[in-house]
């Protein structure tokens, strides 16, 4: 199964926590807009590959979840003015990243390639997803059974 401790996005979610309770004084908004721009690029990559429609579904559903739920929020809470410390702040925590996953012997290419290749090949074995990704397959197929 791929580690959840090497996907950025993540990180970016636990960052989102912990400005939501008062812990990290840096929005995380600016890298939240940065990766929701990276969501629509993987989506069309991961299409343009071959991707499934339950693939891209799945695929979007997720970031959904870690990114559009936390954007919705912080717009709501009218939190959306973005500060220079916090795109510092972000500039720091992508190179700590990095560094975070050169310590575990990948870098950020090879990582993301591995990550969405289920995706686009269409692959349902669940030791090459990540736990997300199969908590998503296990609901999908409990609530078909149920419609049956």
């Amino acid at each position: 199964m791929l580690r959840l401790d090497l996907i950025f996005s993540n990180w970016i979610f636990v960052w989102f926590i912990l400005f939501s309770i008062g812990i990290v004084t840096y929005n995380p908004i600016f890298i939240l807009l940065t990766a929701f721009s990276f969501v629509i690029l993987e989506s069309a990559y991961i299409w343009y590959h071959g991707a499934n429609c339950y693939n891209i579904t799945k695929f979007i559903v997720i970031n959904i979840l870690l990114k559009n739920i936390p954007l919705l929020l912080l717009w709501s809470q009218n939190k959306m003015r973005i500060k220079f410390k916090d795109i510092y702040f972000t500039i720091i925590l992508f190179a700590i990243y990095n560094i975070y996953l050169y310590m575990n012997d990948t870098h950020i290419y090879a990582y993301y390639t591995k990550l969405l290749v289920p995706y686009y090949k269409n692959i349902d074995e669940p030791n090459q997803k990540t736990l997300i990704s199969n908590t998503y397959d296990k609901i999908y197929k409990y609530l078909i059974h149920l419609s049956l």
